[in-house]
């Protein structure tokens, strides 16, 4: 098995076990709260580059990137300094 095979293996049984605690319907009401972002497309090509930033605390393949990480923070600054986009890579681990 490569390391993109274990991800997804490793990440399916994440999932199996998250929807065992969290319902379908609790996340369709989390959603309902969050405020429309911009369409992905338009906002990668409104400037002449559209800049994706990327939230990533480690790498399966570099490790640990950056302890500690406050996803919003980031982004916040990301978008602050003219990010267009943003990635945001979290796991539980």
């Amino acid at each position: 098995m490569n390391i993109l095979e274990q991800i997804c293996a490793d990440k399916r049984l994440e999932i199996d076990e998250r929807k065992k605690t969290v319902s379908i319907a609790d996340l369709e009401k989390r959603i309902e709260s969050v405020a429309p972002r911009p369409d992905f497309v338009h906002a990668s090509r409104t400037t002449p580059m559209g800049l994706i930033a990327e939230v990533k605390r480690k790498s399966p393949s570099a490790g640990l990137i950056r302890e500690p990480v406050v996803p919003a923070a980031i982004a916040r600054g990301f978008e602050a300094n003219g990010a267009r986009a943003i990635s945001c890579l979290m796991d539980h681990n």
